[in-house]
C-alpha cells in the first residue's frame, strides 16, 4: 500500500515543471492522468520523457475547444485534483482557472505550477 493510493489527478502540463511532478504523485501511489492536446508530437527522445511519464495514463483532449473543457470537468468529477503546469494566462484563455474549476467542483485541489512570475517583468518566457 502507498501513500496516495485511491486519490486520482489530473495533470495537464507542457515544458519540464509538471511531469516531474505528477511523476512523484504517481510514484506515491496515485492514479495520475495526462492530459495531452491531440495530434501532439510525442517527443520520446526529450530527456527525461520516458522517466518523467512512468506510470501515469494519457488522454488525447482538445482543450482549446468548449467540448474539451466540458469533457475536463466531467473527469475532474471523479478526481481529487488538478495539476497544472502551462504558461500564465492559458488556464483563463481555456476556461479552467482556478476560479471556474473552484466555481462548479470545490472539493478539487489545485496546484498550479510556473517556471515564471504570475504578475511582475518575468511573467513570460523572452519576457
Amino acid at each position: 500500500m502507498k501513500p496516495l493510493d485511491d486519490i486520482r489527478i489530473i495533470e495537464i502540463s507542457e515544458g519540464d515543471a509538471g511531469a516531474p511532478a505528477g511523476m512523484l504523485f504517481s510514484d506515491y501511489g496515485a492514479e495520475v492522468i495526462r492530459i495531452v492536446p491531440p495530434g501532439a508530437p510525442v517527443d520520446r527522445n526529450k530527456p527525461g520523457f520516458v522517466v518523467w511519464n512512468r506510470g501515469k495514463k494519457s488522454l488525447a483532449l482538445d482543450l482549446e475547444s468548449s467540448k474539451g473543457v466540458e469533457i475536463l470537468f466531467r473527469l475532474l468529477e471523479r478526481c481529487d485534483a488538478l495539476l497544472v503546469a502551462l504558461q500564465p494566462g492559458e488556464v483563463d484563455r481555456m476556461q479552467f482557472s482556478y476560479e471556474a474549476v473552484h466555481q462548479q467542483l470545490p472539493h478539487i485541489i489545485y496546484c498550479s505550477l510556473t517556471g515564471y512570475d504570475l504578475h511582475g517583468p518575468e511573467r513570460g518566457p523572452g519576457s
